[in-house]
């Protein structure tokens, strides 16, 4: 995992791993997962339960930074998991989502590309996989292209998970998955 989420409130999450840190930048709460070194796994999760039988929305800014890396990489997930809030995934491209047992489903960031195999970009992923990541839409994710992030779930008749994007407030990419995250 790599790059900070900007939010409020984060008094309300657990941090796992050494180099997590929470600082006040401005009019926002800062959450920096990584230092930018290579294989570093954090995680930041609610420390409350969320009942998925019921609808949720989650709204943060993705800013990714280079930090201490000449190549930043690798970047981050929102995941819903079943296993508690003092669990971190693998490291590196494992975006410290793989590697979690049990039921997850994760909408992954990607910075790394390493010209060969995966590109920066997103994906939604239903599983234990990463990798094979695309651009959304017209949006570029990268250094220096903070984007706006809102992930609603609508837990009604044919659940959905429903993905908003965007950038300078110009443009939104959106898209959405039939998931019953209560199962």
């Amino acid at each position: 995992s790599y790059g900070d989420v900007l939010t409020t409130g984060f008094e309300d999450f657990e941090l796992v791993g050494g180099t997590v840190t929470r600082f006040y930048s401005g009019e926002v709460d800062v959450l920096q997962l990584t230092t930018g070194e290579d294989n570093e796994q954090n995680a930041a999760w609610f420390n409350e339960s969320v009942d998925v039988t019921k609808d949720f929305v989650a709204t943060f800014t993705y800013n990714p930074t280079k930090g201490g890396s000449k190549h930043p990489a690798d970047g981050i997930t929102f995941a819903v998991q079943t296993q508690g809030t003092d669990i971190v995934g693998d490291p590196g491209g494992s975006l410290g989502y793989v590697g979690i047992p049990g039921n997850k489903v994760s909408y992954q960031f990607n910075l790394y590309d390493n010209k060969n195999g995966p590109t920066p970009g997103t994906k939604y992923v239903q599983g234990d996989s990463s990798g094979s990541y695309d651009q959304p839409g017209e949006l570029t994710i990268g250094l220096g292209k903070p984007t706006d992030v809102v992930i609603y779930y609508y837990s009604g008749q044919d659940p959905t998970l429903h993905v908003y994007l965007s950038q300078d407030g110009s443009y939104v990419y959106s898209e959405e998955h039939s998931i019953d995250l209560s199962n």
